[in-house]
């Protein structure tokens, strides 16, 4: 699916966690289901552009720190999306 479809070892690393931990809250918690699916919708979106700006960066040999403002938006979603699953 998407996430195994996000190159690059930190950038697709990142989004593959963010998007696990989406598909858990969305089962785990239920009080944030309708937020989530609608987050995972919009990362299956943003899916091939980070891709494609993954393949345009390799392939002009840049290094991965011109990816590391998506690594790292990506973590802060990741934890929030935690913290949507540890509210009761």
């Amino acid at each position: 699916m998407a996430g195994s479809l996000v190159g690059g070892a930190a950038l697709g690393a990142a989004f593959g966690e963010l998007l696990r931990a989406v598909d858990n809250g969305i089962i785990n918690a239920v009080q944030f289901k309708s937020t989530l699916t609608s987050l995972r919708s919009r990362l299956n979106q943003i899916s091939p552009m980070l891709e494609e700006i993954d393949k345009l960066n390799r392939k002009l040999g840049r290094s991965e720190q011109d990816t590391e403002m998506f690594t790292n938006r990506l973590k802060k979603g990741l934890h929030f999306v935690n913290k949507c699953e540890k509210i009761p």
